[in-house]
């Protein structure tokens, strides 16, 4: 597992929890800040392999000392069949600036979205939105084998096939505020993402993936505005998106993805072809507020979801079972409630985020991570097996 936080005193922090076989054992490991930061971990997302050692690497997102512009650093796993090198991971190998004002609050991985022709091999990307100063632009940075030893970094003033960086160009501000790797849809062998954004967060964007594409990439045919098959009045549709896994058990098993709409209490779910496969509704105020693919809970072949709210009277987190052809939870349409499958309560505080944490404890079924805040006192990571 990946988190990073940061409070208003501007003290900040990233780290990596580790999986056992027993709680007891499960090591936290604190990431020690990049050269040249500031606010570290403003944002920080496990991005898969990128730089092609087998290994899936971190992204720690945070600002530079200057305030000029952002600072992330990039920290590689530790490659398969290789002595246990958890120490080495606490260091930053890698590093990435912008030095034009954006200050980006998100960062996630995306797959093979910039597949640049002289690779030899498909590596994986991760992109950087969510500026704070309100840009209509997301920086993808590709991934690659010859990453510059720190303390020299990636530019991203200059995108282009020289740096291995391209950006979206939205059709509103705000854009990357939030972002989701969908996998491949089309069958290309490129990964597709999400972007969310715009004034009040009611805009979803698909950007599908290709070999060096030109910079900057427009809302153009193939790329699109996703409309919302689940209207509503006050809608976030494009809050936060899960992705990459096939949850509908179609013959090509390709991947679906999941879009949450928080401010009126949905989440929808799209097959590889963007067609609605569920629309899913709660009371919970701001339900939705974080979503992501739990992993097969139940054991029957299928990713389920955890699902947040904002409801701070209410210590719950749903989680909804997939009945294997992307429609989740007891119960149908959006009309009435839908009930989930399980609630978790305990402890007894408010449920900042959830995430599913794959097999942690090593055992057959996927596990869940949710972060609780203490009153008047720290975060805590509770694993829920």
């Amino acid at each position: 597992l990946v988190f990073g936080t940061i409070v208003a005193s501007g003290a900040s922090g990233a780290a990596v929890l580790f999986g056992a076989e027993d709680a007891a054992d499960a090591v936290l490991l604190p990431l020690d800040p990049a050269p040249n930061t500031s606010f570290y971990a403003f944002a920080a997302a496990p991005v898969g392999d990128i730089n092609g050692d087998g290994a899936p690497d971190v992204v720690v997102s945070g600002f530079k000392p200057d305030f000029s512009g952002s600072a992330a650093g990039v920290y590689f796993g530790c490659p398969p069949a290789t002595p246990d090198c958890r120490a080495a991971i606490a260091q930053a190998d890698a590093g990435v600036t912008h030095s034009g004002g954006r200050f980006f609050s998100h960062v996630a991985g995306v797959g093979n979205f910039y597949g640049r022709s002289g690779d030899a091999q498909p590596l994986n990307d991760f992109a950087l939105g969510g500026d704070n100063g309100g840009s209509n632009r997301v920086t993808v940075v590709a991934g690659r084998t010859n990453w510059p030893a720190l303390p020299a970094v990636v530019e991203l003033n200059a995108p282009g096939d020289a740096v291995g960086v391209v950006e979206l160009q939205s059709t509103q501000g705000r854009a990357g505020q939030y972002i989701g790797g969908l996998g491949d849809l089309n069958g290309d062998g490129f990964a597709e993402m999400a972007i969310g954004g715009g004034p009040t967060l009611d805009l979803t964007e698909v950007f599908f993936g290709s070999e060096d594409p030109a910079t900057p990439i427009q809302v153009q045919p193939p790329h699109l505005v996703l409309a919302n098959p689940c209207p509503s009045a006050a809608p976030t549709f494009g809050s936060f998106f899960a992705g990459g896994v096939d949850l509908d058990g179609d013959v090509d098993g390709r991947p679906d993805f999941i879009v949450s709409n928080r401010g009126n209490k949905r989440i929808v779910v799209f097959d590889q072809d963007l067609a609605n496969l569920d629309c899913i509704r709660r009371n919970e105020q701001l339900w939705g507020r974080t979503v992501d693919l739990a992993g097969d809970v139940d054991g029957d072949g299928f990713s389920d979801i955890v699902v947040t709210h904002g409801d701070q009277a209410n210590t719950t987190v749903q989680v909804m079972y997939n009945d294997g052809m992307g429609r989740f939870g007891i119960g149908e349409g959006v009309v009435a409630q839908r009930a989930a499958d399980v609630s978790l309560g305990g402890p007894p505080y408010f449920k900042l985020a959830a995430a599913g944490a794959g097999r942690f404890d090593g055992d057959a079924y996927d596990d869940l991570a949710i972060i609780v805040k203490v009153p008047g006192g720290d975060l805590r990571v509770v694993v829920f097996h």
